[in-house]
């Protein structure tokens, strides 16, 4: 959220006098930005199990339309609909609005100077709009990854793994399309030699799968953390695990995320990488093997401690990012390389998510109970932190670099 801001300034230069207007217009619209994407995940615990509940075949409790609501216009029938079930539909719908953020980014922040002297150079030339079309298949396999492991698909075991192997190596394909053709072009112009060419498609690697380490821990641990200690109250218990528990995890990452940039501008990068692995993988395994089902009217200080200790030390790695994948590419391919990197680190991540289901069901028996069992599988899901530990140290150190 604020650490995109935070991290801008060890990254941001000032190459003619109107640059500190314009960095005060994208450090404002960053800040927005990161705090509406930490807005949407903290949406996720408290209108996941709602919307299933509603989507799902089943009978459940209707929510008291409220009276604010009839006072925009809307009938009854409207209102109790989207009340409906703590709210899920109204929450997720309202959620949408922060996107006209985009609007702001259009009308009040500049073009960076660092690009426009590149595109002024004709090294951006080499982009194509056709290579998109490798996106678009990219795009097509991760829905088709999704599929196989959906609950409308009725295949299973080696058959989706199969899938997902082969339409894993189909989306990278893909996703890479677009920067080695301009790669290519830029090479046949005489703008770019083979040894930057390596460099980059090697930092595209390592930083997807950083990005992926994260993710999939964040996916596997922090975004489980309410709807799993919900689960730990007296049966029948109308106490607000969830809302506490999101509120403590997201204090957590506020202030964590915003430290995070100067802690790696001390250490440097990769020492910071691993000291947030071995943090995190501490954070996770202690969340989910501290915290007990308990009995009485009152939250247990233990399980909010440990939620703000899991929110901010997992999310750290969110402050990390935007000072250190910029700095792993030259100007010409910046955006597009971060973009690889986090998005297509999303794809690996969402594979491993998927497979929570299956985690569970590999725990669970009838001697564990199903708070147990899912206790077990988030904390196995949690040590793909260790990767994250050994990928960083064949990722570049960038400290003390200035941007090319």
């Amino acid at each position: 959220m604020l650490a995109f801001a935070s991290s801008s300034f060890f990254t941001m230069s000032t190459p003619s006098s109107s640059a500190p207007k314009g960095a005060v217009a994208a450090l404002i619209a960053a800040f927005l930005g990161w705090l509406f994407d930490g807005f949407e995940m903290g949406l996720f615990p408290l209108i996941g199990k709602p919307a299933l509940q509603d989507l799902l075949p089943k009978e459940s409790a209707l929510v008291q339309g409220q009276c604010w609501i009839h006072a925009v216009g809307l009938s009854p029938e409207n209102t109790e609909y989207l009340l409906h079930n703590r709210a899920w539909r109204f929450i997720a719908v309202s959620s949408a609005l922060p996107a006209l953020i985009n609007f702001f980014i259009l009308v009040f922040v500049p073009e960076s100077h660092k690009w426009e002297a590149e595109k002024k150079s004709g090294s951006t030339s080499h982009w194509a709009t056709m290579d998109l079309l490798g996106v678009l298949i990219a795009c097509v396999a991760a829905l088709g990854i999704i599929y196989v492991w959906s609950p409308m698909c009725s295949w299973g075991g080696w058959i989706a793994a199969i899938v997902t192997v082969v339409g894993l190596g189909i989306a990278l394909w893909g996703y890479l399309h677009p920067v080695r053709q301009y790669m290519s072009r830029s090479m046949a112009a005489g703008s770019t030699d083979a040894t930057e060419h390596g460099t980059i498609m090697r930092n595209l690697l390592v930083g997807a799968s950083l990005a992926a380490v994260a993710l999939l821990g964040t996916w596997g641990s922090t975004q489980q953390a309410a709807r799993w200690a919900s689960d730990l109250a007296p049966k029948g218990s109308s106490l607000p695990v969830i809302d506490y528990v999101v509120i403590a995890t997201a204090l957590g990452a506020i202030l964590v995320t915003i430290i995070t940039p100067l802690v790696a501008d001390k250490l440097g990068r990769r020492v910071t990488y691993t000291l947030l692995c071995v943090a995190s993988l501490a954070a996770s395994l202690g969340f989910f093997r501290v915290n007990v089902p308990f009995l009485g009217d009152s939250i247990p200080s233990t399980l909010l401690i440990t939620s703000f200790l899991l929110g901010g030390i997992t999310a750290s790695f969110y402050g990390f990012f935007p000072l250190y994948f910029p700095e792993l590419f030259p100007t010409s391919v910046r955006a597009t390389g971060q973009g690889f990197c986090f998005n297509f680190g999303r794809l690996i991540a969402a594979i491993g998510a998927l497979q929570l289901g299956n985690l569970m069901s590999l725990f669970g028996s009838d001697t564990v109970s199903t708070v147990q069992a899912a206790a077990n599988a988030y904390s196995i899901l949690s040590c793909v932190y260790l990767v994250g530990m050994v990928v960083i140290w064949f990722a570049p150190e960038t400290k003390g670099r200035l941007l090319q």
